[in-house]
């Protein structure tokens, strides 16, 4: 006759949601669905070539470019002004 409905259930909530969420599986076919893979770093675009996805992955970084953005004496004075005027 089958298995009853409710010893179905009962194992299917004894499993964390994080891992039916977070499978390999699962994260295989999120990944799947876009043309390509965009993601911040080298790292995690060597362990997203393991996972089999047949899509093109790219590692562009979110980072700063530091010679653009730089601390200088007169950036400092006029954050701490601005900052402490806002808050007094």
């Amino acid at each position: 006759m089958g298995i009853p409905l409710w010893k179905i259930l009962r194992i299917l909530l004894s499993v964390p949601i994080w891992r039916l969420l977070y499978s390999k599986k699962w994260i295989r076919h999120c990944y799947r669905q876009g043309d390509v893979v965009i993601t911040p770093t080298e790292y995690s675009r060597e362990l997203l070539m393991k996972y089999d996805l047949h899509r093109e992955i790219y590692a562009l970084t979110n980072g700063v470019d530091t010679e653009f953005f730089h601390k200088t004496e007169q950036a400092g004075g006029r954050f701490r002004i601005f900052f402490s005027s806002s808050c007094g």
